[in-house]
């Protein structure tokens, strides 16, 4: 039985992949300029859903109870992506769970993207990740919680 979570997921994934065949040299200039924010937005919502499923699973350690594998290996495993991305994703993705929830948030509501959530995650720790949340990614702009 697909749970409502997962039947979400294959929906996105149906969504993608109708909109990675359609055919761009026939897009118009306007149809070009308008989908680059709009899928630079998609890819922001999804980095952030796969972030909070990789946190949860880790968070749960039911990847090691089931397979025996970490989180990120399992993921790797599953997806065909190389092992040591598949890692530091699931580890970029606790730290924002744990220690980020405002940068997790900014992700989520497509304020940054992942790389400035990955930059953030790497130079947090325990002790600054107040600091670290409260500078923001683009060091203008205070994320806020």
């Amino acid at each position: 039985m697909t749970g409502r979570a997962t039947a979400l997921a294959i929906e996105t994934a149906e969504t993608c992949r109708k909109v990675a065949g359609a055919d761009a040299t026939l897009f118009t200039d306007s149809e070009l300029y308008g989908s680059v924010s709009v899928l630079e937005e998609a890819r922001r919502m999804l980095d952030a859903a796969a972030a909070h499923v990789a946190a949860e699973l880790d968070h749960r350690d039911v990847c090691v109870e089931e397979w025996g594998l970490q989180t990120g290996s399992w993921i790797a495993r599953e997806t065909h992506a190389p092992v040591g991305r598949s890692r530091r994703r699931v580890s970029i993705a606790a730290t924002l769970r744990h220690l980020l929830p405002a940068v997790d948030r900014a992700l989520t509501e497509g304020r940054v993207e992942w790389a400035h959530a990955e930059v953030l995650a790497w130079a947090a720790n325990e002790r600054i990740a107040d600091q670290v949340a409260a500078r923001g990614a683009d060091g203008e702009q205070a994320i806020r919680p």
